[in-house]
């Protein structure tokens, strides 16, 4: 059976409160984990966020390691588990703090392999998006796993097409085949609007499939008065 990841990200807007309801809410609706991301605004180059607000959110959603320690804790009461995704070497040393022994590398992040060698030796399990790699750069990353048994154990690449929402033709699973054929083992993180595409994975074999989670489709009241 598939594990089910809840990627709560920055849904809860930097409200504690609704960062919990969002945990109590997946472990209910079955999910294994919860996940969160880590980032520090300041390391974020400039750019159209800067005026459309985005970086009023990013700000305000940060977690801090006392907020993620409770958000974590939290999590263990609900029997649910919790980790982050890492969008730079400092948010790797930051779960590795928090003691976390497992961390995802977001699509963005799968080429940044001063990342991915911390993370593996640094974190029991590492999860990795492929969502924004180019092919070369998927073979590329495919051969560094493979070159190392301890890395092949540890790392659960996932198939994901980074576009927001995902059309049901652009999903192309003949990357999802193409890891699992190389790797042995393949997850799946799904932006398609629905559950087709995480069925089709877990049909043919997905390890984890991960989806963005909130209690609220439609948050632009929190968000607007963020800004």
């Amino acid at each position: 059976m598939a594990i089910l990841v809840a990627e709560i990200g920055w849904n809860f807007i930097g409200n504690i409160n609704l960062a919990k309801k969002m945990i109590k809410s997946a472990k209910k609706s079955g999910a294994d984990f919860v996940k969160f991301q880590i980032w520090d605004p300041k390391f974020l180059k400039p750019g159209p966020w800067d005026t459309d607000g985005r970086r009023k959110i990013y700000e305000k959603s940060t977690l801090n390691i006392d907020k993620y320690k409770l958000l974590k804790e939290y999590s263990k009461s609900q029997k649910i588990k919790c980790f982050a995704s890492a969008f730079n070497l400092e948010g790797a040393k930051f779960l590795k703090k928090a003691k976390d022994n497992l961390i995802k590398i977001p699509s963005h992040e799968a080429y940044n392999f001063d990342l991915i060698k911390y993370s593996l030796k640094s974190f029991n399990k590492v999860i990795i998006s492929a969502g924004c790699l180019k092919n070369n750069e998927l073979i590329r990353l495919i051969r560094f796993i493979k070159k190392n048994r301890i890395y092949q154990k540890k790392t659960l690449l996932l198939h994901c097409v980074s576009s927001y929402p995902l059309l049901a033709e652009n999903c192309n699973f003949n990357k999802f085949h193409f890891i699992k054929r190389n790797l042995g083992k393949v997850g799946y993180s799904g932006h398609f609007h629905g559950i087709e595409d995480a069925l089709y994975a877990i049909f043919n074999g997905a390890e984890l499939i991960e989806k963005h989670f909130t209690t609220n489709n439609n948050l632009q009241e929190e968000i607007i008065n963020l800004l």
